[in-house]
């Protein structure tokens, strides 16, 4: 049996905003409210809850639907889902639980996902984050194995501070595949486009979904239960930052933090001067991952590649450089 293993600290606003609600509905002491500190996922079908102190649960729903939870007090809970959860749908958990020690009451919701256990492995090997409407925001990734792209996320930053996920639709593709999402603005042309064996899908976000211009984030997730599964990650900053310890804003500095202490990310963020909307980040082919700055570069003007293989034509800096205008 293979459990997930999801680390939930409840006193943390996620993302995006509502993903984790934490309310004091009643407060007879001053003790503080109890934490979950861990919550696992097994075979989709079944959930273990560990608090950091006794508790008993009054009532617990997936979504709509009552679930069996013993009332004893515990630090320790096992709950048998209704039905197996499916990958890619976010269902809501909404619990409320009495401190044994205090006897707070406190209200919690908490999103949570089915584990795709056929989930393609994908790596990101193209960004653009100064976009416009006809070169927008995006996010290249590109298939090493195949499988399904349900639960795969990207997020502007670490779960907890980033300002939004987009979750893909789930999708069989191929080694070779390139999946090409447009963030701030919608795909103009086919949705997919077929080259010999191999084909690029266009996926557009919903809305208009932007990343940090200057200094910030793209991660992507394995899912986002708790504080998800990293794949990837790609941190960016202004070449002369000082605020924030050098990565310009609180927001890219928690992220970065957060993914050197979890091994996702090693030394500065990659230098985002001279970016526009076509000149972007790509990584260096043969598509290498060592959590480092040092597997990107800064395309040629108007030298992205988005669907295609990148051709490590870097843009060189003259002397004298003419301020481009932005497309």
């Amino acid at each position: 049996m293979i459990a997930i293993l999801i680390s939930i600290l409840l006193l943390i606003t996620a993302c995006p905003a509502d993903s984790y609600d934490y309310e004091r509905i009643e407060t007879p002491s001053i003790y503080t409210l109890p934490v979950l500190e861990e919550l696992i996922l097994i075979e989709n079908s079944s959930i273990s809850l560990s608090f950091d102190r006794p508790v008993t649960i009054i009532d617990m729903k997936l979504d709509e639907e009552s679930l069996e939870v013993t009332s004893v007090e515990s630090k320790l809970f096992r709950v048998r889902l209704p039905h197996p959860i499916p990958y890619g749908k976010e269902y809501r958990l909404r619990f409320t639980c009495r401190d044994g020690k205090s006897g707070n009451l406190s209200r919690v919701s908490v999103p949570i996902m089915g584990i795709n256990k056929n989930q393609a492995k994908v790596l990101m090997t193209e960004i653009s984050v100064k976009g416009t409407d006809t070169s927008p925001d995006r996010v290249e990734l590109t298939v090493l194995e195949g499988g399904s792209t349900g639960s795969l996320t990207i997020a502007d930053g670490i779960l907890g501070v980033c300002g939004f996920t987009f979750t893909l639709p789930d999708i069989m593709v191929s080694r070779g595949d390139v999946i090409v999402v447009h963030m701030s603005a919608p795909h103009r042309g086919e949705s997919v486009i077929r080259i010999g064996n191999r084909r690029i899908f266009n996926i557009d976000a919903p809305g208009k979904l932007s990343f940090l211009s200057t200094s910030g984030a793209v991660v992507l997730y394995s899912h986002i239960n708790g504080n998800g599964r990293i794949i990837d990650a790609m941190l960016y900053r202004k070449g002369d930052a000082v605020s924030s310890d050098g990565w310009g804003n609180e927001k890219t500095r928690e992220t970065a933090m957060s993914l050197s202490d979890r091994g996702e990310w090693i030394g500065r963020g990659f230098e985002s001067d001279g970016t526009t909307s076509t000149r972007v980040f790509a990584r260096h082919f043969p598509y290498q991952d060592t959590n480092t700055a040092d597997d990107w570069y800064l395309t040629a003007t108007r030298g992205s590649t988005f669907g295609f293989t990148n051709d490590n034509n870097e843009h060189v800096v003259p002397e004298e450089e003419d301020k481009e205008e932005e497309e």
